[in-house]
């Protein structure tokens, strides 16, 4: 048997449920990587809002910073996902879009 042409891992086809596991991780992953990039913008916003609105009321408390810091976490979670799923949506239609633009130009 020869050497060259034996199946190699790096150049094998990938399995189909390794690739339905790799693009769950990689959507989770552009998930909390996009949380992660905006919950200090976020974070900022919310805790500038809590202060701007209750500097004027004496009867309630000011919110604690860790209900704000949660508060945060949970709003830029959705944004995350939200945007995320959009993001891929958008992609997934416009590559149809194009595929079949291209099919018919050519």
């Amino acid at each position: 048997m020869n050497v060259f042409t034996t199946d190699r891992p790096l150049i094998s086809q990938a399995q189909h449920a390794d690739t339905k596991k790799a693009a769950l991780l990689l959507y989770l992953g552009n998930l909390f990587l996009v949380a992660f990039i905006l919950w200090p913008f976020f974070f900022c916003f919310l805790w500038f809002a809590v202060a701007i609105d209750n500097n004027d009321t004496t009867d309630t408390p000011d919110p604690s910073f860790w209900m704000v810091f949660l508060g945060s976490i949970i709003g830029n979670l959705f944004l995350a996902f939200s945007s995320v799923t959009l993001l891929r949506l958008f992609e997934r239609l416009f590559r149809k879009f194009w595929k079949k633009r291209l099919t018919h130009a050519a």
